[in-house]
């Protein structure tokens, strides 16, 4: 998905999520959280699941929202929750200060 929003934006990476989301059978996709020290929101995916949580945590040039949704959607993490961090100033997630 990196490349998809190199090449057309952040909202086919949007519509993509939730086109995922919906095949997985769960609504709300993103969520947020407010860092007060921070002062900046940060933004995660949580796809439901029944057995143990699995944290994806990116690494530089590859917001957790644009390439592990997919990750998230095989088959063998289906029944997992998952948690797709956008570490702050990367992806949906603000930079430090910024609200």
């Amino acid at each position: 998905m990196a490349y998809l929003f190199l090449l057309f934006g952040p909202n086919i990476c949007v519509i993509i999520c939730s086109i995922l989301s919906k095949t997985m059978g769960c609504e709300n996709l993103v969520k947020e959280y407010y860092l007060k020290k921070a002062k900046c929101m940060l933004r995660y995916n949580d796809f439901p699941g029944d057995e143990p949580a699995i944290l994806f945590l990116h690494g530089i040039g590859c917001p957790g929202s644009f390439d592990y949704p997919q990750v998230a959607a095989q088959e063998e993490l289906r029944n997992h929750r998952c948690i797709l961090i956008d570490l702050l100033g990367a992806g949906y997630s603000e930079i430090m200060g910024s609200s």
